[in-house]
């Protein structure tokens, strides 16, 4: 009888082991670290629904980028996103793809936050109490491309490099470096 128990202890830790080894082999444990990440990035969530709204033309997921009080609905429409594309395609061609990447956010001051609140008091007048809790600065890469970037042949020839090819390159760039702000106000993520 007591050989059995003990039988039956080896094969119970046994077992306990490799179920063990599965859930941290399997990365059960890295799923709640991802979660930890995800919620501590949820800024960002903002950066997504304004690009990915245009890379899709869904006016919708677009305002989903801007609190209420701005009044973008009002201000951006189908048609503005439809002759934003047909400005791409003028510049870079039929096809045209937006990518975007983000760089690592910076944290603003209490006194830069403050400093936003009083110059969005002054932009929406209307709005009683604007009370921003957090907000982060976000450098945003963008490229833009199609099937092909109108002027560029011209512009890579060797032998023609004047002032006036080089501003025609940049007025032609497809790559554009800003910071963007993502504020968090009443609990929600928002760009301004």
């Amino acid at each position: 009888m007591l050989n059995n128990k003990r039988r039956l202890l080896k094969c119970l830790s046994i077992i306990s082991i490799i179920i063990v080894s599965i859930f941290m082999l399997t990365g059960c444990r890295k799923k709640d670290d991802n979660k930890e990440v995800a919620s501590e990035q949820i800024y960002l969530q903002p950066l997504t629904y304004y690009f990915e709204g245009i890379k899709n033309k869904d006016l919708n997921q677009m305002l989903k980028a801007f609190p209420d009080f701005a009044k973008m609905a009002e201000k951006i429409t189908a048609d503005d996103l439809n002759d934003l594309y047909a400005q791409y395609e003028s510049l870079y061609g039929e096809n045209v793809k937006i990518d975007y990447s983000v760089g690592d956010a910076i944290a603003l001051s209490e006194e830069e936050i403050n400093e936003v609140e009083s110059e969005i008091s002054s932009i929406y007048t209307d709005v009683e109490n604007i009370d921003i809790t957090a907000g982060y600065s976000v450098p945003v890469k963008v490229t833009i491309t199609g099937d092909g970037i109108k002027g560029t042949e011209e512009n890579q020839e060797e032998t023609e490099k004047t002032e006036e090819i080089e501003e025609t390159e940049e007025d032609n760039s497809n790559v554009d470096e800003e910071e963007m702000y993502v504020l968090q106000y009443n609990g929600g993520w928002y760009i301004l």
